[in-house]
């Protein structure tokens, strides 16, 4: 046997360890068409898990575009403690959206995924007994529309009846464009594609616009030509967005050359979350999770710190995710962590609520009646939840 086929059979022989590792089928198996997103959803056997000798722990992320990818990495490098308790966090390229909930739910070495609230709720909505298979561990940051267009594309209403790219099929942006279009009554042809591919189109004519759900500043863009005009559009928050949208603002620091200085892009933007697998409690999965939770918790502020990606300044892990219930135990370190924060801190400090929610106010772009409208809300939770 040449050199060459020697290096191919085990490049072969690599592919399919690396398959099995993850649950991926091989041969006949991995001819199947794969399973729905309400298939995926149903209740089944539960999903083994990778064995060996560390806290492994994995997380299905998004693309290299994307600030999934990004979330994750950090979260390998500050937790990763492989000569103390053993934790690995192994990060894993992913679609995003609803595929990472697919992930979640069905491929062995996965543990966590990180998704948006919009594909989390569109999910429960079909199948109700979700919430039996995954739980949440924390919110995590809005993710900002983006939807960058070619300089004669103006507004929403000048891309009616033009190629759009919805990114990846399946992904999270897919479905929020479709929403997007569909409450603004715009009517568009939707093509899927990659950024990179889609902003080598945009140039060319072929399409006139491309749509991106991501925290910003993301790198998708960083290869967007500064002369030819593109820029973003704006998507007002209004009524037809309150019930799964956030108002927020893309602005000259997130995008230097793309928004002009002193400017700002009105969007929107949803919520993302980190999932988890609802092992079974007491087993070494379930273990292992709890572990990483807790380092988690425990170096939050690390997060926070440079060069990790700056939407970790908007983590608040004590934030709620409605409709979800959270990991156990993580839900045990923030009742600990209340209780004594209740025993120091005054309930009715007014002025110190005032300044929190005014600075989570201007991270998110907040303003007017939008901003009055939510510290309302958050008054009257508040006064509920006491």
């Amino acid at each position: 046997m040449t050199s060459m086929w020697r290096g191919r059979a085990a490049a072969l022989t690599m592919a399919l360890a690396f398959a099995a590792v993850l649950g991926i089928p091989s041969g006949e198996a991995a001819q199947r068409p794969a399973p729905k997103l309400a298939d995926a959803a149903r209740p089944a056997a539960p999903k083994e898990g990778i064995e060996n000798g560390q806290n492994t722990v994995a997380i299905v992320s998004g693309t290299p575009a994307g600030t999934y990818l990004q979330f994750a990495y950090d979260l390998s490098v500050v937790l990763d403690d492989v000569s103390g308790n053993g934790l690995r966090v192994l990060p894993m390229l992913g679609k995003g959206g609803a595929q990472n909930i697919r992930d979640v739910l069905a491929l062995k070495g996965v543990d966590m995924g990180i998704a948006q609230t919009t594909d989390l709720a569109r999910l429960k909505a079909e199948e109700p007994d979700l919430g039996n298979r995954l739980s949440y561990i924390a919110k995590l940051y809005n993710e900002e529309l983006h939807i960058l267009a070619r300089q004669e594309v103006r507004s929403l209403a000048d891309l009616e009846g033009r190629a759009v790219n919805f990114s990846d099929l399946g992904g999270g942006t897919q479905f929020v464009a479709r929403e997007l279009f569909e409450k603004t009554g715009v009517r568009v042809r939707e093509v899927n594609m990659g950024q990179a591919d889609a902003i080598e189109k945009m140039k060319s004519g072929e399409i006139a616009a491309t749509v991106y759900v991501a925290g910003k500043p993301g790198p998708a863009f960083a290869r967007a030509p500064r002369d030819l005009g593109f820029h973003f559009l704006a998507a007002p928050y209004g009524s037809a967005f309150e019930e799964n949208y956030y108002p927020a603002m893309l602005e000259a620091k997130d995008y230097p050359g793309l928004i002009a200085e002193g400017q700002s892009v009105e969007t929107i933007a949803v919520g993302a979350i980190l999932i988890a697998y609802n092992w079974p409690q007491g087993s070494k999965r379930y273990k292992r999770l709890d572990a990483f939770v807790q380092a988690f918790f425990d170096k939050i502020g690390e997060f926070k710190k440079a060069p990790r990606h700056p939407k970790w300044q908007e983590v608040n892990l004590a934030a709620d995710v409605a409709g979800w219930q959270r990991f156990a135990p993580a839900a045990r370190i923030l009742r600990d962590a209340g209780a004594q924060t209740a025993s120091i801190r005054p309930a009715n400090d007014a002025a110190a609520l005032r300044s929190d929610f005014e600075r989570f106010a201007k991270e998110r772009g907040l303003t007017g009646s939008s901003r009055e409208k939510m510290f309302d809300q958050f008054l009257r939770w508040r006064e509920g939840a006491r």
